[in-house]
């Protein structure tokens, strides 16, 4: 089965992850930490590394935590840059981001025969695919995962606070056994280390770990079934516009007449952006952004 098969069957690829991390004092260093460990650091490269094969996703960073130039050319030649069939076009929609439009990502794209479509940012949520069937149930299990955790740390704490307060009891009692047979000078400084041994510690709420977002994310994404992937597409109806686009060459004016069969001839009447086959569709894509997804 071809590419051109198979991106309407709701087939994933691997996502693209970016976390935020910081820069390095020394320019070189900084150099190699983007070419050679997707922008991080030679410390926490070798704990990110293993997390890419753990969880079967890619993993970049930056001082932003934001999708660039650099992360759009490392993701064509990722997914599409060692294909099978390098003479077979692949119809890959981007958002309205000006890290996925830039003229080099735009010009490896032609070169590797991917053709790049795109829609105005305030029309995603009517033909993004991603906004329309997938988004939602994405987040909403990473937002159960966040929960999840939250609610263990709240129960270990209560289970911690039990402990104290049966601590503290047994502390009570003890300091009273002390006044009672220990002159006052030694009484105060037993009964001082006493109750400093059972303080109290106060809920702290602390922030995941890369590890266990990675995870989260990588298990939430595999949890979305072909059937949803699809539905985007089916709602919008727009699965034999883009069966068309994928045949036409990057360069190519699209007709009107192409869309007049469909919902979203409206739509592109009333944006005026869709004069080029370049600038007819977009799904923002930061995950895993083809018709793959």
């Amino acid at each position: 089965m071809s590419e051109r098969q198979r991106c309407f069957y709701g087939n994933k690829k691997a996502p693209f992850l970016v976390f935020k991390t910081g820069v390095s004092h020394h320019q070189h260093i900084q150099d190699d930490n983007v070419s050679m460990r997707h922008g991080f650091g030679i410390s926490l490269w070798k704990d990110i590394f293993p997390l890419q094969i753990d969880h079967d996703c890619q993993i970049y960073a930056n001082p932003s935590a934001w999708w660039n130039a650099e992360i759009s050319l490392n993701f064509l030649r990722h997914h599409f840059g060692h294909r099978d069939n390098m003479d077979d076009e692949i119809l890959l929609l981007w958002g309205d981001v000006s890290g996925h439009w830039t003229q080099d990502v735009m010009d490896n794209a032609a070169s590797i025969n991917v053709v790049l479509l795109k829609v105005p940012t305030r029309y995603t949520y009517a033909c993004q695919p991603a906004d329309v069937a997938w988004n939602h149930p994405f987040k909403t299990r990473l937002c159960r995962r966040w929960v999840e955790r939250l609610r263990a740390r709240i129960a270990n704490h209560h289970a911690q606070e039990r402990i104290h307060a049966a601590k503290a009891r047994e502390s009570t009692n003890k300091i009273a056994d002390i006044a009672s047979k220990e002159i006052q000078a030694v009484a105060r400084e037993k009964i001082a280390k006493l109750q400093a041994e059972n303080e109290s510690a106060a809920f702290e709420l602390v922030a995941p770990k890369r590890q266990e977002i990675t995870a989260w994310i990588a298990e939430s994404w595999t949890e979305l079934s072909a059937t949803t992937i699809v539905s985007g597409f089916e709602r919008l109806s727009c699965l034999g516009i883009l069966a068309v686009l994928v045949s036409l060459k990057s360069k190519k004016t699209l007709k009107l007449s192409v869309l007049c069969s469909t919902d979203l001839l409206t739509l592109v009447l009333r944006t005026r952006q869709f004069t080029q086959a370049t600038n007819l569709l977009a799904v923002a894509v930061l995950t895993t952004s083809n018709l793959y997804t």
